[in-house]
């Protein structure tokens, strides 16, 4: 048979399939971003550190800051994670209503506040932080 003929059958049947699959993020990403959660409703600065992608930026006193590595996280935790963006985060977050980027299969919490991406072999790790709004 001409795979011409086959391509509009194979789309038919592999785009759906594909789509479902992008729809909800996978049971190990979820996961991964439920325990950044808990670590930061605890206040658990190394392992939030090293459930982190960097170099990341975030926002200090408007100012755009590119935290390079564990200790750049943990030295700014603070300034970082307010009292008030974490309140932001806990209002927002709704875990049947997760953002979803197909270009690069992030995942978004909130309004954007937090973003994860699984890095493979290392894990689902946060990799964006937008604590301006």
């Amino acid at each position: 048979m001409n795979i011409q003929k086959l391509l509009p059958l194979i789309l038919l049947i592999c785009v759906p399939i594909w789509l479902k699959a992008q729809d909800s993020p996978e049971d190990f990403e979820l996961k991964g971003m439920k325990s950044f959660i808990a670590a930061l409703n605890k206040n658990e600065k190394v392992r939030l550190s090293n459930m982190t992608h960097y170099p990341i930026k975030v926002t200090i006193k408007k100012k755009i800051v590119t935290l390079k590595n564990n200790k750049d996280f943990i030295t700014y935790y603070d300034r970082v994670f307010t009292k008030a963006f974490k309140s932001e985060i806990e209002r927002d977050l709704s875990w049947e209503n997760l953002l979803s980027d197909p270009k690069d299969g992030s995942w978004g919490i909130g309004v954007g506040q937090l973003w994860f991406t699984d890095y493979g072999k290392r894990g689902v790790l946060c990799s964006a932080i937008n604590n301006v709004w």
